[in-house]
Protein backbone atom coordinates (compact mmCIF):
# COMPACT_ATOMS: atom_id res chain seq x y z
CA UNK A 1 0.00 0.00 0.00
CA UNK A 2 1.05 3.48 -0.62
CA UNK A 3 0.96 5.78 2.41
CA UNK A 4 0.63 9.41 1.42
CA UNK A 5 0.37 12.61 3.84
CA UNK A 6 -2.22 15.11 3.56
CA UNK A 7 0.30 17.74 2.56
CA UNK A 8 1.80 15.54 0.18
CA UNK A 9 -1.55 15.58 -1.71
CA UNK A 10 -1.59 19.53 -1.94
CA UNK A 11 2.19 19.34 -2.83
CA UNK A 12 1.68 17.53 -5.87
CA UNK A 13 -1.09 19.34 -7.50
CA UNK A 14 -2.94 15.97 -8.37
CA UNK A 15 -5.76 16.41 -5.24
CA UNK A 16 -8.58 15.43 -7.22
CA UNK A 17 -6.51 11.91 -8.74
CA UNK A 18 -5.27 10.85 -5.23
CA UNK A 19 -8.63 12.11 -3.65
CA UNK A 20 -10.40 8.95 -5.92
CA UNK A 21 -8.37 6.71 -4.19
CA UNK A 22 -7.22 7.29 -0.71
CA UNK A 23 -8.84 6.21 2.50
CA UNK A 24 -8.86 8.15 5.78
CA UNK A 25 -8.32 7.02 8.96
CA UNK A 26 -8.02 8.06 12.65
CA UNK A 27 -5.82 6.89 15.58
CA UNK A 28 -7.28 4.43 18.26
CA UNK A 29 -5.32 6.90 20.41
CA UNK A 30 -8.15 9.33 19.10
CA UNK A 31 -10.91 6.91 18.97
CA UNK A 32 -11.02 5.87 22.72
CA UNK A 33 -10.46 9.63 23.70
CA UNK A 34 -14.07 9.72 21.86
CA UNK A 35 -15.87 6.56 23.15
CA UNK A 36 -14.00 7.46 27.09
CA UNK A 37 -12.40 4.18 27.15
CA UNK A 38 -8.65 3.25 27.81
CA UNK A 39 -7.05 2.88 25.20
CA UNK A 40 -5.50 -0.55 26.18
CA UNK A 41 -8.62 -1.45 26.47
CA UNK A 42 -9.55 -0.39 23.23
CA UNK A 43 -6.16 -2.27 21.88
CA UNK A 44 -7.56 -5.41 23.41
CA UNK A 45 -11.37 -4.96 21.59
CA UNK A 46 -10.12 -4.58 18.43
CA UNK A 47 -7.20 -7.17 18.34
CA UNK A 48 -10.92 -9.20 19.37
CA UNK A 49 -12.42 -7.77 16.48
CA UNK A 50 -9.37 -8.45 14.05
CA UNK A 51 -9.37 -12.21 15.01
CA UNK A 52 -12.78 -12.88 14.67
CA UNK A 53 -12.49 -10.75 11.40
CA UNK A 54 -9.81 -13.29 10.58
CA UNK A 55 -11.87 -16.35 11.31
CA UNK A 56 -14.98 -15.44 9.32
CA UNK A 57 -12.25 -14.69 5.86
CA UNK A 58 -13.01 -10.64 6.24
CA UNK A 59 -9.98 -8.45 5.88
CA UNK A 60 -9.68 -7.06 9.08
CA UNK A 61 -7.28 -4.12 7.11
CA UNK A 62 -10.97 -2.44 5.88
CA UNK A 63 -11.13 -1.67 9.67
CA UNK A 64 -7.80 -1.40 11.28
CA UNK A 65 -4.32 -1.05 10.65
CA UNK A 66 -1.88 -2.06 12.96
CA UNK A 67 0.18 1.29 13.30
CA UNK A 68 2.30 3.32 16.09
CA UNK A 69 3.01 6.26 17.86
CA UNK A 70 5.08 7.90 20.33
CA UNK A 71 3.85 9.07 23.57
CA UNK A 72 5.13 12.10 25.37
CA UNK A 73 8.43 10.05 27.07
CA UNK A 74 9.73 9.14 23.46
CA UNK A 75 8.35 5.41 23.31
CA UNK A 76 7.29 3.88 20.00
CA UNK A 77 3.60 2.04 21.13
CA UNK A 78 1.21 0.11 19.30
CA UNK A 79 -1.73 1.68 18.24
CA UNK A 80 -4.52 1.32 15.07
CA UNK A 81 -5.21 3.08 12.16
CA UNK A 82 -9.27 2.70 12.07
CA UNK A 83 -10.98 3.45 8.96
CA UNK A 84 -14.25 4.93 8.82
CA UNK A 85 -15.38 0.81 8.53
CA UNK A 86 -13.30 0.58 11.85
CA UNK A 87 -15.35 3.47 13.38
CA UNK A 88 -18.93 2.25 12.05
CA UNK A 89 -17.84 -1.15 13.46
CA UNK A 90 -17.12 0.22 16.95
CA UNK A 91 -20.16 2.00 16.51
CA UNK A 92 -22.14 -0.70 16.34
CA UNK A 93 -20.64 -2.94 19.53
CA UNK A 94 -21.76 0.75 21.96
CA UNK A 95 -25.30 1.21 22.75
CA UNK A 96 -27.11 4.00 24.13
CA UNK A 97 -26.14 7.37 24.42
CA UNK A 98 -22.27 6.50 24.04
CA UNK A 99 -22.93 4.98 21.02
CA UNK A 100 -24.81 7.85 19.65
CA UNK A 101 -22.11 10.51 21.00
CA UNK A 102 -19.18 8.52 19.03
CA UNK A 103 -21.65 7.93 16.19
CA UNK A 104 -21.75 11.39 16.04
CA UNK A 105 -17.95 12.23 17.00
CA UNK A 106 -16.29 9.94 14.52
CA UNK A 107 -18.93 11.52 11.60
CA UNK A 108 -17.41 14.70 12.10
CA UNK A 109 -13.90 13.93 12.55
CA UNK A 110 -14.13 12.45 8.99
CA UNK A 111 -15.86 14.93 7.52
CA UNK A 112 -13.38 17.81 8.80
CA UNK A 113 -10.49 15.54 6.94
CA UNK A 114 -12.31 15.79 4.09
CA UNK A 115 -12.95 19.53 4.39
CA UNK A 116 -9.22 19.56 4.39
CA UNK A 117 -8.33 17.14 1.73
CA UNK A 118 -10.92 19.00 -0.85
CA UNK A 119 -10.95 22.85 0.70
CA UNK A 120 -7.73 23.46 2.14
CA UNK A 121 -9.69 23.99 5.32
CA UNK A 122 -7.86 23.41 8.70
CA UNK A 123 -8.96 20.31 10.78
CA UNK A 124 -10.30 21.98 14.29
CA UNK A 125 -7.96 21.07 17.30
CA UNK A 126 -8.51 17.38 19.01
CA UNK A 127 -9.00 17.25 22.47
CA UNK A 128 -6.34 14.94 22.49
CA UNK A 129 -3.14 15.65 24.40
CA UNK A 130 -0.75 12.62 23.25
CA UNK A 131 1.83 13.96 21.02
CA UNK A 132 0.02 12.67 17.33
CA UNK A 133 1.71 11.73 14.36
CA UNK A 134 0.57 12.97 10.86
CA UNK A 135 -2.37 11.45 9.65
CA UNK A 136 -1.83 8.97 6.81
CA UNK A 137 -3.96 8.28 4.11
CA UNK A 138 -4.02 4.96 1.95
CA UNK A 139 -4.73 3.75 -1.34
CA UNK A 140 -7.61 1.77 -0.85
CA UNK A 141 -7.45 -1.45 -2.82
CA UNK A 142 -10.60 -0.88 -4.67
CA UNK A 143 -11.10 2.57 -6.32
CA UNK A 144 -13.83 4.41 -5.10
CA UNK A 145 -14.32 8.57 -5.41
CA UNK A 146 -15.02 10.56 -2.11
CA UNK A 147 -18.40 10.02 -1.72
CA UNK A 148 -17.47 6.11 -1.12
CA UNK A 149 -18.93 4.89 -4.26
CA UNK A 150 -17.53 2.75 -7.09
CA UNK A 151 -15.89 4.11 -9.92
Amino acid sequence: MVQKSISDLWKKGNRMNDLKMTEQTISSLEVADMVEKRHKNLLRDIAKYTYELTELKIEPSEFFRDSTYKDKTGRVLQCFDVTKKGCEFIAHKLTGIKGTEFTAKYINRFHDMEDVIQYGITQKESSNKREKLPCLLYTSPSKRDISGSRM
